[in-house]
């Protein structure tokens, strides 16, 4: 989120006070502006407990931030780019209360293998994963020479959801939660970030009910 450690505005406040509301970010964004995230820089490990830190002092304990379990929840992007050979991923976390203070929901990426070796990390550290882009998953970036330019939802359904299923069965292997997340399709031809953009996603009102149907399934 834009501005995230930017004190409260009156506009903002009365954002919240009207949804439920949490943060997402790497939380490193000064240190480490693109991925890997290196943890063993004493900077980068520094930087992400202080946000971490920061957001519980300053917005967690307001009535309308997202809880769990009466546990504030914080979500982690890109999680599956910090890396760690000294155990200070693990450690960070520790260091902000994660599983006892709070709750932090990491992301995996949707287009990685699923490695458990990789993610270990993970099984001591959040309470949950997410991906936040499932109709992206089937996309392979080592096969960008045979990406459509447009594909429709219902074409490559049955695909995310084998991949989702995937990820709720590591997630399980780990011990921790899965939280499912859908969207109605995909267009990144005006984002000028995208250098190699990913197909089109054509939305599909009827596919994606059912897509919904299967998120609901493994709340």
């Amino acid at each position: 989120m834009t501005g995230w450690k930017e004190h409260l505005e009156k506009k903002e406040a009365d954002l919240f006070n009207q949804i439920k509301f949490s943060f997402c970010s790497t939380f490193v964004d000064n240190t480490a502006p693109q991925p890997p995230y290196n943890f063993d820089d004493p900077k980068v490990k520094e930087e992400f407990i202080n946000n971490i830190n920061y957001i519980k002092k300053h917005y967690a304990n307001l009535p309308n931030f997202w809880r769990i379990d009466g546990k504030p929840v914080i979500v982690t992007w890109s999680t599956h780019a910090y890396q760690s050979k000294e155990g200070n991923i693990k450690d960070a976390f520790e260091k902000v209360g994660s599983n006892k203070d709070i709750y932090i929901i990491g992301e995996i990426a949707s287009n990685l293998a699923i490695d458990k070796k990789f993610y270990s990390f993970l099984e001591a550290s959040v309470y949950g994963i997410y991906n936040y882009q499932p109709v992206l998953a089937p996309f392979h970036p080592w096969e960008m020479d045979k990406w459509p330019k447009r594909v429709s939802l219902s074409q490559i359904l049955s695909d995310i959801l084998s991949i989702m299923d995937k990820w709720s069965n590591f997630a399980e292997s780990l011990h921790i939660k899965y939280f499912p997340t859908i969207s109605p399709g995909n267009d990144k031809t005006y984002d000028y970030r995208e250098n190699n953009r990913p197909p089109v996603v054509e939305r599909d009102s009827q596919t994606f009910q059912e897509f919904v149907k299967k998120a609901e399934k493994d709340i």
